[in-house]
């Protein structure tokens, strides 16, 4: 994907839906969004969109941390990963007791 969009899901039929967007740079490409709420919000965007993406002209991968209400495309954070996150990577947010069930299938 090369970019984020937010949709308005009660639009009127007939109308446009994308409320905002976020085109990532040529050469950049990202994945699944993952939605994280601001602590104390008061609406249902208030929070931060948590996004791998995959520079190809650098090779180099980012976790890139967007602001969910605004949708600036100046990121909030942008992490650099130590190596190549593969595309199709998915999140998965779990309690740390429910990993604890898992260890004896890792």
């Amino acid at each position: 994907m090369n970019g984020l969009a937010k949709m308005d899901l009660e639009a009127a039929p007939g109308t446009d839906a994308c409320v905002a967007m976020i085109k990532y740079p040529p050469g950049v490409t990202g994945g699944e969004a993952v939605f994280v709420p601001r602590t104390g919000a008061t609406v249902e965007d208030d929070g931060y969109l948590v996004v791998y993406v995959y520079d190809s002209k650098a090779d180099m991968s980012y976790m890139n941390i967007y602001n969910a209400l605004t949708m600036s495309p100046t990121p909030v954070a942008s992490l650099r990963m130590p190596r190549r996150v593969p595309y199709g990577f998915h999140g998965t947010w779990v309690t740390e007791e429910q990993l604890k069930k898992q260890v004896m299938w890792v």
